[in-house]
């Protein structure tokens, strides 16, 4: 037998109005509160507002002409960068010897890669180098002073200079020269300037950029590589020309290929910030997320 105040009741008798604000607390809204357009949804319910057609297609477009007038040019500025490497290497005496300009055709564009030339050293210099990187490594690998990322990190580099060492201590034989090292390092660069901005500009396309963003977003990463391009040039010359071919692999493995993807990825982040900022200011103002 059961009470008018037993506690069973009375969850079981709980009036519609309360049920709906517990619906509400856990993120699912009724019919009402959406209509008055005031409620703040559960993330999970919650999607940006469609953005403009027509304003994503023109942006687009504007994208990619602006792209293939690039890719048309993109000969001209990549030779302004093999020059501008060669004059600071000339100026600080990296090893390129003046006026070397070699040419290689690669994807239907003419490129200028630097020659310079590489020292080679005997089995007992590569045997050495390779003693005296394999001690560093093993020192790195033990000393806990360091956090472990950065130990990682730094025995990783050694040991691949470990790994160069004793391979060409047991091959004797280069394989390769300055002008091969550039042409490889210029392929990178011409691939990445040309085939990186288009992921890019198709992923800004899932977020609430607004066209001058957008396009940022896209080519503003290339304009900023241009000139940290030759400062890696630099560097890359000056690893092979001084340290000798046996530093090239860890070129391309800290600062190549990675490097070039790194600072793109950085671009976006801080653009998506500033979206996310906007969106709070938004949210504040009283706009709400679409169902």
């Amino acid at each position: 037998m059961r009470f008018e105040n037993d506690p069973e009741m009375e969850r079981q008798s709980t009036p519609r109005e309360e049920q709906a604000s517990l619906r509400q607390a856990q993120g699912v809204a009724t019919e009402a509160s959406v209509a008055a357009g005031r409620v703040l949804l559960h993330r999970a319910y919650r999607r940006l507002f469609a953005q403009n057609r027509w304003v994503l297609l023109i942006t687009v477009l504007v994208a990619a002409v602006v792209h293939y007038f690039f890719f048309l040019n993109v000969e001209w500025f990549v030779w302004k960068m093999c020059v501008y490497a060669q004059q600071a290497g000339a100026f600080l005496d990296f090893g390129a010897r003046g006026g070397s300009l070699g040419y290689d055709d690669y994807m239907w564009r003419r490129l200028y890669p630097l020659v310079f030339d590489i020292p080679e050293f005997d089995r007992l210099g590569y045997l050495i180098r390779f003693l005296i990187c394999g001690v560093i490594a093993l020192l790195l690998a033990l000393w806990r002073g360091l956090n472990a990322p950065i130990r990682l990190f730094l025995v990783t580099t050694v040991l691949i200079c470990t790994v160069s060492t004793l391979y060409l201590a047991i091959v004797q034989d280069l394989g390769f020269d300055g002008f091969e090292i550039s042409k490889l390092y210029l392929r990178l660069v011409l691939l990445t300037w040309v085939c990186l901005p288009i992921p890019f500009l198709l992923l800004s396309l899932g977020f609430p950029f607004n066209p001058i963003e957008r396009l940022l977003v896209t080519f503003l990463p290339v304009v900023y590589d241009f000139g940290f391009s030759i400062v890696r040039y630099l560097v890359l010359i000056w690893l092979a020309s001084t340290l000798g071919g046996w530093a090239v692999p860890l070129f391309f493995v800290i600062v190549g290929p990675l490097m070039m993807v790194v600072f793109y990825i950085c671009f976006f982040s801080l653009a998506m910030k500033r979206v996310a900022d906007r969106m709070r200011r938004d949210e504040v103002k009283g706009k709400v997320w679409r169902l």
